[in-house]
């Protein structure tokens, strides 16, 4: 069996992380070879380094350490720096995504709990595919709330800047305002695909073999990891290079796994004492039950 290797970007959450990681190896183990643990430079932002001692020291075999020199976080990635091998290693992914010898590489939230095969499950139905995961923030997106387009056939539907602005124009309907106060130039160029279309990065299987060699530094694909200006607003991470690809030709696989996955979604809680700490604790109870491993230790906030 051919295998992979996996790729996480870590920022704070131990107990996630450790959740994370210790499920995704309890049921696709098999699949992985190396683990890229990128942990973000938390200190250039204020935040307080934590211990990943229950990955780093207990999963060392498998891990492939790296810090990046810059913390980027939310900022948009600057495509003039992207030469500069420091500023593209600090974007999500990225130094993994350049140093896997692999055919493909997993990548992971670090909020995650694994209940199934998640890799083994994207490998089956791939295909030829540049990449397999969930497609489409569709919960923001008013094509899916008007019924014009969902995850399995998002290839099918490509409006005219004309029936994009008409279906953001659409009043009682969540989304986010990339059309104020108007679209930016690369939607105006090519309205497809949506402003919310992509591969959704926090489970997802991306075929590195030909994906590598036309994403940046490579290709002209944006960065996997970044995220892009548009206008006066942001394409959130993955878009960039979601519709890079998609205008090469390239197509993507969408696979519900729902069933043998949970994403905890920890975004927000880095900057909220309360909510962070009770997913903590959440993420310390699966531990707990499942892997038999008790902390004594006060939670990390």
């Amino acid at each position: 069996m051919e295998k992979i290797d996996c790729v996480i970007n870590v920022c704070q959450k131990p107990f996630q992380t450790a959740l994370t990681l210790y499920s995704l190896l309890k049921h696709s183990a098999q699949h992985i070879d190396k683990i890229y643990f990128i942990e973000e430079n938390v200190q250039r932002a204020g935040y307080v380094p934590v211990d990943h001692s229950l990955v780093l020291s207990e999963l060392k075999e498998r891990i492939v350490y790296f810090q990046p020199k810059h913390f980027l976080y939310r900022s948009t990635a600057n495509k003039d720096l992207l030469k500069d091998r420091d500023y593209r290693y600090s974007i999500r992914y990225q130094y993994g995504w350049e140093k896997s010898d692999k055919k493909f590489i997993f990548l992971t939230h670090n909020d995650c709990y694994y209940k199934g095969d998640v890799i083994g499950l994207l490998l089956e139905s791939i295909g030829n595919n540049i990449a397999a995961g969930e497609i489409g923030q569709c919960w923001n997106c008013p094509a899916r709330q008007l019924n014009k387009c969902e995850p399995d056939n998002y290839q099918d539907y490509k409006p005219s800047l004309a029936e994009l602005k008409q279906i953001y124009a659409a009043r009682g309907i969540k989304k986010r305002p990339y059309h104020k106060p108007r679209f930016g130039h690369e939607f105006r160029i090519n309205s497809w695909p949506l402003p919310e279309c992509r591969l959704n990065e926090w489970a997802a299987l991306i075929n590195l073999k030909k994906a590598r060699k036309i994403t940046a530094p490579f290709g002209r694909a944006f960065p996997f990891g970044a995220y892009r200006l548009a206008g006066e607003n942001i394409l959130d991470i993955g878009v960039g290079w979601f519709r890079d690809i998609s205008q090469m030709g390239f197509s993507c696989k969408n696979v519900d796994f729902r069933d043998n996955f949970q994403h905890f979604k920890g975004h927000k809680a880095l900057d909220k004492e309360d909510i962070y700490t009770l997913k903590e604790e959440n993420a310390l109870k699966f531990l707990s039950k499942e892997f038999n491993i008790i902390v004594h230790s006060a939670l990390h906030s």
